[in-house]
């Protein structure tokens, strides 16, 4: 009996130890598949001159760019490059890219695909606030004393000129608000907008104490509208701001919402904050 137990014991540890090293075999794969993409990616965004494009880039990518210059040409050369991957899986990846100063940056996101054995860039987007964004932030902070109207302005412009990273920790410092709040908007089940004036659409799909507490709600957090399809109540966007079709701000869906694609949609970039909330990019 001592000697079955024995042959047991070492048995579970061979297979611990095989675990252990079968693991650390699928770490170091991933790793070195991240370190390749990354350098692909670098490439891309910081040469000057790429001669053969379709060794970095699908044969549908390659036509669309054409004659176009590619992001290492129209760059300053020393352009700060932060880049990371968002999420990968055996198929397909997403990578942000980073460059320009602190403040004033574009983020870049590439979407890769695994073509006969070799990662290769099938689509480019970018997300850039017009000049004009800065220049009434810069104004804005440069005054003191501003109005509260205005002061709302700032803050929610300095909030939608912010890196990733930066809207995460908004997020993360601000969640029992935001939260609080999306549990107010969306019990409205007839509601599908409120913008920061107050507005709702329909117009009259609140009393207008929950109206008005809504919007404060929204102001206190720097977000500029909730929104949601009336055919998709669970799927809803708290709009920080932006210009135009460009936004940011977070998504929450719910159990029904059926989750958009990156790069497919106008969705260009989300990234989980919590259980069912995404912050986003759009263009």
């Amino acid at each position: 009996m001592l000697g079955v137990r024995i042959g047991r014991v070492c048995a579970a540890v061979a297979f611990a130890f095989g675990s252990v090293a079968s693991a650390q075999g699928k770490s170091a794969t991933s790793a070195a598949e991240t370190r390749t993409i990354a350098a692909l990616v670098r490439r891309f965004y910081a040469d000057s001159v790429l001669s053969d494009r379709s060794t970095i880039a699908t044969a549908r990518f390659a036509k669309l760019l054409d004659t176009t210059p590619t992001p290492g040409a129209m760059l300053p050369r020393g352009t700060r490059l932060a880049i990371r991957e968002i999420e990968r899986d055996s198929a397909h990846a997403v990578y942000e890219t980073e460059s320009g100063p602190e403040k004033h940056f574009a983020d870049w996101y590439t979407y890769l695909v695994r073509e006969s054995g070799k990662w290769k860039i099938d689509n480019v987007r970018i997300f850039e606030l017009p000049p004009v964004h800065f220049l009434i932030l810069d104004s804005l902070e440069a005054k003191k004393n501003l109005p509260d109207s205005l002061g709302f302005a700032r803050d929610r412009m300095r909030l939608a000129a912010s890196s990733n990273a930066a809207l995460k920790a908004y997020f993360a410092a601000h969640k029992a608000a935001i939260l609080k709040l999306a549990s107010d908007f969306e019990s409205h089940t007839a509601l599908n907008a409120l913008d920061e004036s107050g507005a709702t659409f329909p117009a009259d799909a609140l009393p207008q104490g929950d109206r008005n507490a809504l919007t404060a709600a929204m102001h206190a957090l720097n977000l500029g509208a909730a929104l949601r399809k009336h055919d998709a109540l669970q799927c809803v966007r708290y709009k920080i701001g932006g210009a135009e079709q460009t936004t940011v701000g977070y998504m929450h869906f719910g159990a029904t919402c059926e989750k958009p694609t990156m790069g497919t949609e106008d969705v260009m970039y989300m990234e989980r904050v919590a259980p069912g909330w995404y912050v986003y990019r759009t263009g």
